[in-house]
């Protein structure tokens, strides 16, 4: 009698599989945490670069009255913006703001205590005396 080898497959982990190589994984990425990354970075360009052609058109389209940040997402957008809202959402959460000189960062009514919540100061504002503003 005759024992034929029979091939079996090798089942792995898909946490070993996303793994670098480095270490001693398969190097697979998480497609959709890539997929995200990817929509914020697309985000983040139609941020910093707002004269290129596609975010002349997009964000000319879709934000007519606001900024690409705080434009809301309308009843029935394209399969590409409705992709980029979520990666501009991922990128809001993750942003900060530069004060620099803090002419334009007004105190009590921008929220910059908490990168959790929006809260702003509890005093109330000093009445005459010296600017409201970060730079005094």
């Amino acid at each position: 009698m005759e024992i034929q080898k029979k091939k079996k497959m090798s089942w792995i982990s898909w946490k070993k599989m996303t793994k670098s190589f480095r270490t001693v994984g398969l190097g697979f990425r998480d497609i959709s945490t890539f997929n995200k990354a990817l929509l914020a970075k697309i985000s983040w360009r139609l941020l910093t670069k707002p004269s290129s052609l596609i975010a002349k058109v997009l964000v000319g389209k879709y934000c007519k009255f606001s900024t690409l940040l705080n434009c809301s997402v309308p009843n029935t957008p394209s399969h590409v913006w409705l992709s980029i809202c979520l990666g501009r959402d991922l990128l809001k959460a993750q942003l900060g703001k530069l004060i620099g000189s803090g002419e334009t960062t007004h105190i009590w009514r921008t929220p910059w205590l908490s990168l959790v919540s929006p809260l702003s100061p509890m005093p109330p504002p000093p009445h005459g005396g010296y600017s409201t503003y970060a730079s005094c």
